[in-house]
């Protein structure tokens, strides 16, 4: 289910064995729902006064559309809480809300083989449209209702990045060229934003990205700043800025975070004419040696699978992750002040996470620890690295159940099959958290063969990191961050009743209000 912000209104869906779905829409204060047939993916305003969701079609429908080999399309509906006045559009693939909730963005399904769609924006409160053309993204500034979008056109004469004002009904084009615009970024609580530009190289296969800041971007005169590959300071060589990667800010818009992958070289197309027609006798070969290489060509490539005792993925798993791992990146970071480029990313299957206050990122490093890997029984090595300078450290060896940073990103939070863990990241210093306590924090039901337990349930850090909130078989406990001690938090034990927090909006990024949280409570015996 999902919440509204202010929590009076409760969204889920149900999904059907025929199929048949349906999303409720009901309020929390008493028993009165709404059904929406064949609804999903439902999404409210900040405000909590309108809600917004996708319509499918009936399974009969979709089969017939199957059948004949055409297309489905979705619809989105939204509608006003207080009034139960909802609207439908159909054709919609994407929509979203305006941070300030008075807009809705929906974008329409493109023409068969094309990328570009018609993006209608309505005005909630008149009921107004306003559509723009040729739209092949676009993003809501969450403070206000500013939208960017990127335009795509045949020929690429009208590509370029647009800013549209959804109060003041102007729009204007902040950046133009034959080039394709790609993964638009706002910075949060900011008029920020930042874009990749494409460019194509001919001695590559693959295309990099100029990535283009404007800061105060619906200002009179925006600062504009643009990151190279070709001209960057510290820029790493043979790399390039990847299109998987939607570029970050730092929260005080200092630092624009990219994805880097390695280049690849193109095959000179000088030398596959050469080969392909027999004429190169640079080296003495004979006419024989090309008519056998045409033959060749014909054959059905051997479909042999290789196995290895040291591959750490067996090649199913491979095959599986493929395209996950073409799509990987190492995490760089853009400092705007002085333009310098920091790359903090160095193992393309590993996961880089910059923590809260920019300062510092972590990095897992997998690679000591092989047989773990394959067998079930995941370890890994944590660097932290310094953001500005690159210096790198390992802050934690062969861990497990790792957890990230706190809501600060002052420290770090792990479990070691025991005891749960704290480090301050700038000094290395480390708490036990739960030495003083005689509560067992493991997963009473695990049931799978191994060296280790995982703990029930690691919530989160609270807002001022001053507690880590955990959860036994069946409570919520306080821990202090100081290895004091902590508290239980709810009295689960005595009927059996399951404890758990309840995640409910994007602000538990912030950390976990202890003054102003949902729980969930689930009977352990009864089901209920």
């Amino acid at each position: 289910g999902t919440l509204a912000p202010n929590g009076r209104w409760l969204a889920y869906v149900v999904n059907r064995v025929d199929e048949e779905n349906e999303l409720r829409i009901g309020a929390t204060a008493h028993d009165s729902t709404v059904s929406v047939r064949y609804g999903s993916a439902p999404a409210f305003t900040a405000d909590s006064k309108w809600i917004a969701y996708a319509i499918g079609l009936p399974p009969a429908e979709r089969d017939r559309l199957t059948k004949d080999k055409k297309p489905i399309h979705n619809s989105a509906g939204f509608r006003n809480l207080a009034t139960g006045a909802n609207e439908v559009v159909k054709d919609v693939t994407q929509f979203k809300f305006s941070g300030d909730g008075r807009f809705l963005a929906m974008r329409r399904y493109p023409a068969e083989g094309k990328r570009p769609a018609d993006l209608i924006v309505q005005d909630l409160e008149h009921g107004t449209k306003i559509t723009f053309g040729n739209v092949t993204e676009f993003a809501w500034s969450d403070t206000r209702a500013l939208l960017a979008f990127a335009v795509e056109t045949e020929g690429g004469s009208g590509n370029g990045v647009q800013l549209y004002d959804a109060n003041t009904g102007t729009t204007r084009v902040l950046d133009s060229s034959p080039s394709l615009y790609r993964m638009l970024a706002w910075r949060e609580k900011g008029e920020d934003l930042a874009v990749l530009r494409s460019r194509v190289e001919k001695e590559f296969r693959d295309t990099t990205h100029v990535a283009i800041a404007w800061t105060r971007v619906n200002g009179a005169t925006p600062e504009r700043r643009e990151l190279d590959p070709a001209k960057a300071r510290g820029f790493p060589a043979a790399m390039r800025i990847a299109e998987h990667r939607r570029p970050e800010w730092a929260k005080d818009g200092s630092i624009v975070f990219v994805g880097l992958r390695p280049r690849e070289r193109a095959t000179r197309s000088a030398d596959s004419t050469v080969a392909a027609s027999g004429n190169d006798n640079s080296d003495g070969a004979s006419p024989a040696r090309t008519d056998s290489g045409h033959a060749k060509s014909g054959d059905k490539p051997s479909d042999v699978q290789v196995w290895h005792a040291r591959d750490v993925r067996i090649i199913p798993m491979q095959k599986v992750q493929e395209q996950q791992d073409l799509q990987r990146t190492l995490l760089t970071a853009w400092h705007l002040g002085d333009g310098h480029v920091v790359q903090i990313g160095t193992d393309l299957l590993e996961t880089t996470t910059v923590l809260r206050g920019d300062r510092f990122a972590t990095e897992t490093d997998r690679k000591p620890y092989p047989f773990g890997a394959k067998f079930g029984r995941p370890y890994s090595d944590v660097y932290v690295v310094d953001v500005k300078s690159g210096d790198r450290r390992k802050a934690l060896e062969k861990v497990r159940f790792f957890y990230g940073a706190s809501a600060t990103g002052r420290r770090l939070a792990w479990y070691d099959g025991k005891d749960y863990w704290a480090m301050d990241v700038a000094t290395g210093a480390r708490t036990n958290l739960t030495a003083k306590l005689q509560t067992d924090f493991s997963d009473h039901d695990y049931d799978y063969p191994g060296d280790m337990k995982p703990p029930a349930d690691f919530e989160g850090w609270a807002k001022d990191d001053r507690a880590v909130i955990v959860a036994d078989e069946y409570d919520l406990w306080s821990l202090n961050a100081d290895g004091s001690g902590g508290r239980r938090l709810t009295t689960g034990a005595t009927d059996r009743i399951v404890y758990r927090y309840a995640h409910t909006s994007r602000r538990d990024e912030d950390g976990i209000d202890l003054a102003n949280m949902y729980v969930s409570l689930f009977g352990k015996r009864t089901k209920q």
